[in-house]
């Protein structure tokens, strides 16, 4: 309780330095402690979107005004698949509260049972959805209209019409962030051409040309990438993710650096502050493992503050602000408990170490009080 006291004692000597310190800590770790998050939030979107099977599945690019049964049915018949399933963007006005330019899409009814996703709210498009216009939709959990706020039982517009959300999707390996069943599509470009994406099940063993040649004789002849998906998680979703983490990694040291070199300078100006009370309790008979461990707790308060402080401004709704938002998990507060403890003892060693010195000079006659 003793040493309670004594720790309150010196964060209140020089309460003000001790403020700016918790506050210099809480905006210097900010941006690291967020760019843990979303670092996170990318390692999880990326096990979250493997498909199961991507040995057998082809991914075929093309433009094309819309895919129909008739049409459909040629494509299996001609390239040999058992089943395909597609998807097409575009982008038109969608609005919530604002109107934004968006990508919206289509998916055909197998679509999401080939495709993986993660159901965040409300429900998935039943059959029915695509048996009739129903004005149905749903959205991407990243897209700017779930980020505003857009959820399950809202109404978004698209181009003068409005669309009950059913749902929110986790789902990366979808082109649009507005989801509709594809039937719903030539009301919305009224037989204009769009990106397309057809997945091939089982992954045809035709060649690239052939398989080209065969499309054209079902109607679709602006083929622009032939992919299993496979390849497509190797050669373009991997290679996308370790980027983003470089990016992001670096943005966060760079932060972290001038971070610490600003605790650094402060924590040096606090310790010069507290080199009285230091010489008092040493001239006491204080030792300097008990000085030490008081200089420990003392900092666990201030950096507790300052990250207390920091997860209350990522507890804002920030993604309202910011198109995107963030997740944290065990991991990331295990990180986060780790950075802390090293700031703790980095403080309490420089501290420990510059009172030590100043008054060892005092003695010498080297400083002045």
């Amino acid at each position: 309780m003793f040493i309670l006291k004594n720790v309150w004692n010196r964060i209140m000597y020089r309460k003000g330095i001790s403020f700016v310190l918790i506050f210099s800590i809480a905006a210097g770790f900010l941006c690291p402690i967020y760019v843990l998050g979303e670092i996170h939030l990318l390692n999880a979107l990326y096990r979250d979107n493997l498909y199961p099977n991507v040995s057998g599945i082809l991914a075929v690019g093309c433009f094309n005004s819309s895919i129909d049964s008739g049409m459909e049915k040629d494509i299996l018949e001609n390239t040999g698949a058992d089943k395909i399933a597609y998807e097409c963007v575009c982008q038109v006005t969608a609005g919530w509260k604002e109107d934004l330019i968006s990508s919206v899409g289509g998916v055909s009814p197998v679509f999401f049972q080939v495709t993986p996703y993660l159901l965040t709210e409300g429900r998935m498009f039943a059959d029915e959805d695509f048996k009739t216009d129903k004005n149905i939709c749903i959205l991407k959990e990243s897209s700017r209209l779930a980020l505003m706020g857009a959820g399950a039982g809202d109404y978004v517009t698209l181009k003068g019409r409005k669309y009950l959300v059913a749902g929110v999707v986790r789902a990366t390996r979808v082109y649009a962030d507005v989801i509709l069943p594809y039937c719903e599509m030539d009301g919305i470009m009224g037989g204009r051409s769009m990106q397309h994406r057809i997945l091939f099940m089982p992954l045809t063993r035709l060649e690239t040309g052939a398989l080209k040649g065969q499309l054209a004789k079902s109607g679709i002849e602006d083929v622009y990438s032939v992919m299993s998906v496979e390849e497509e998680e190797r050669e373009v979703m991997a290679p996308s993710y370790r980027e983003n983490h470089k990016k992001w990694l670096a943005v966060g040291s760079a932060v972290f650096v001038f971070a610490a070199l600003g605790v650094w300078i402060i924590t040096l100006g606090k310790a010069s502050g507290e080199r009285q009370l230091y010489g008092i309790q040493k001239a006491l008979g204080a030792t300097d493992g008990r000085l030490f461990m008081e200089g420990i707790l003392q900092n666990i308060a201030l950096v507790a503050c300052a990250f207390g402080l920091d997860g209350a401004i990522l507890a804002l709704p920030i993604e309202k602000i910011l198109p995107f938002k963030v997740e944290y998990g065990l991991t990331v507060f295990g990180q986060i408990l780790g950075m802390g403890v090293a700031l703790v003892l980095f403080m309490s060693s420089v501290s420990f170490l510059k009172m030590k010195k100043e008054i060892r000079e005092l003695i010498e006659g080297e400083v002045d009080w």
